[in-house]
């Protein structure tokens, strides 16, 4: 949770922010690619937020190892589960 106030309140910003921001991304992008719906437009929207989203933590990572403070944290965690999934089926090299 962080080694102190500053980085729990750290890890507290991150995990909300994958809540509120990359949930709806993630259910647009699998339940698509998975056949749970069959919503094209819905699949193309949440694509064209995805590379917003992600240029923003890159940014928020300059520099940095870790989202929160100065190891690995809860943080990273959530972050990391929200984003192999997406990276997997929606991400190429470009």
């Amino acid at each position: 949770m962080g080694s102190n106030a500053f980085a729990n309140a750290q890890v507290n910003q991150w995990t909300s922010y994958a809540t509120c921001n990359l949930d709806s991304i993630l259910r647009g992008i699998v339940y698509n690619v998975f056949g749970f719906a069959d919503t094209p437009a819905v699949y193309d929207e949440a694509i064209n937020k995805l590379g917003p989203q992600l240029a923003y933590m890159n940014r928020a990572l300059e520099g940095r190892e870790w989202f929160a403070g100065s190891n690995m944290t809860l943080a990273d965690l959530v972050m990391f589960g929200f984003l192999s999934v997406i990276m997997t089926f929606s991400v190429d090299a470009e």
